[in-house]
């Protein structure tokens, strides 16, 4: 795992585990053995920077507390709970990414800083054209809808537009993770 980037990957890394944890889980003589395999999963996958230890041991406390007839519920909820901390990280990092500052005055001219012009309109496109998590589902299939169409305009000359189409691309991903919970793999 990279210790900069701990969610690069992240969904391959979980369906690996899960899938690792399953087969475990079955060849598992006995309960303590599936009961540390968790364990490790729960210390391994989620990001130190979005938990709390009141979270991490109550869930530690959970798994050592299962019996043969929770424990697989209980490895739902692992999977569930590192999913959507790594989701809540993710986020974070795209919003982090979207608030740069582009532009500053220096000596009373506006001068651009960290990204050249271009990147910086990119950016505010994709900050005006982004939906909040208030929107229903018909409104962001609608927005979508739209930006397709402007990127099949755009492509008539991909080279040209290629960072726009990228941009817009990225805007109707960011738009459809409305769309979705943030429990699933």
């Amino acid at each position: 795992m990279n210790i900069l980037r701990p969610t690069q990957a992240m969904r391959a890394k979980l369906e690996t585990a899960r899938r690792d944890i399953k087969q475990r889980a079955k060849g598992a003589r006995d309960l303590k053995a599936t009961q540390a395999i968790l364990k490790s999963f729960i210390r391994k996958t989620i990001p130190a920077s979005q938990y709390s230890k009141s979270d991490v041991v109550k869930l530690i406390n959970a798994v050592s507390r299962a019996d043969k007839a929770s424990i697989d519920n209980l490895i739902n909820e692992v999977f569930e709970f590192a999913v959507s901390k790594n989701v809540k990280t993710l986020q974070g990092n795209i919003k982090d990414i979207l608030k740069i500052k582009t532009e500053e005055i220096y000596g009373g001219r506006l001068k651009g800083i960290k990204v050249d012009n271009e990147t910086a309109k990119l950016i505010d496109l994709i900050n005006k054209n982004i939906l909040t998590e208030k929107s229903t589902a018909t409104q962001i299939e609608e927005a979508n809808e739209i930006e397709r169409q402007k990127i099949e305009a755009l492509s008539e000359s991909p080279i040209e537009n290629m960072s726009e189409i990228m941009a817009r691309t990225s805007l109707i991903g960011i738009n459809n993770s409305l769309l979705m919970e943030n429990k699933n793999v």
